[in-house]
């Protein structure tokens, strides 16, 4: 969810630092994403991250499916290296992350405990391709992409569980 965003809060906390304005344009984080799937899972997400204070970061998802739901999260920062979450996602969600020395690798764990469902992913990037292996009890997923100008995304995956699902995702961040 926040690649490159410590890279570019960091960025601006050396230009403030130093006197310079940033922009408030420039302080969130904005990405769209839009997928399809031969089962029909289409969906649009607009993801906004903005920095809280010291301690991490809050993250407003909105996803447009069968109808438009909204969720929230609030990562905190333990290290550089590992963060925890919580949020709502239809109900209560925790998780963690662990991440590489560039963040650009990942290992994400996330519980929900309205529906007790235990995901996890593994995202391992060498730009400007990325490969990413997640799962839930039901089902596995792989996708793998290619990044454009650090900005753009486009994303091929394959579910399997009862079915086989290919998909297709594009994703620009801002």
């Amino acid at each position: 969810m926040l690649f490159n965003y410590a890279e570019k809060i960091e960025g601006f906390q050396r230009q403030y630092s130093g006197g310079q304005k940033v922009r408030l344009k420039d302080y969130f984080r904005i990405g769209l994403e839009f997928s399809a799937s031969m089962d029909g899972n289409n969906l649009g997400q607009l993801i906004v991250i903005a920095p809280t204070a010291w301690f991490g970061t809050s993250a407003v998802v909105w996803t447009i499916a069968d109808s438009i739901r909204m969720a929230l999260y609030q990562e905190f920062m333990v290290s550089s290296r590992f963060q925890i979450y919580a949020g709502y996602d239809g109900s209560p969600v925790i998780g963690c992350c662990f991440r590489s020395q560039t963040w650009r690798d990942s290992l994400s764990i996330r519980y929900d405990i309205g529906n007790q469902e235990l995901f996890w992913e593994g995202r391992f990037e060498m730009r400007p391709w990325f490969f990413s292996l997640s799962g839930t009890v039901q089902n596995v997923a792989v996708s793998c992409g290619y990044i454009f100008n650090n900005q753009y995304h486009i994303v091929f995956g394959l579910t399997c569980g009862a079915f086989f699902s290919p998909s297709l995702a594009v994703k620009a961040v801002f």
